[in-house]
């Protein structure tokens, strides 16, 4: 069984996390997993996250920002810092130190 989708948390979209390594990731799952990408927020954050992201590169992979709970499918992979679901990778920044850890990690719940 295939899971096309990774939703990951918009807490990753700031320091301490690392711009260049999350889109790195978001670019290897939509190029070369074929994975749509999804960034979870909440109502009120999602336009700053939008704004956020668009002046750093990061929509070019990313296909649409959730509100919380619009999408509560159970078996799409997921990068949080907290486990809600299962297959969901949890880590506390995406860094240069773990981007190949973590793609490894999204390549094997998906199943590819």
């Amino acid at each position: 069984m295939f899971n096309d989708v990774l939703i990951i948390a918009d807490t990753f979209m700031e320091p301490p996390s690392e711009v260049l390594p999350l889109r790195t990731v978001t670019m290897i799952a939509h190029c070369n997993l074929g994975m749509s990408i999804l960034i979870q927020s909440t109502q009120e954050m999602k336009d700053f996250v939008y704004r956020f992201a668009k002046l750093r590169g990061l929509m070019d992979y990313i296909d649409y920002i959730l509100c919380e709970r619009e999408r509560e499918r159970e078996r799409d992979v997921r990068i949080d810092v907290v486990r809600f679901y299962p297959n969901t990778i949890v880590v506390k920044w995406i860094r240069i130190e773990n981007q190949l850890t973590l793609l490894g990690r999204i390549k094997s719940l998906a199943g590819k």
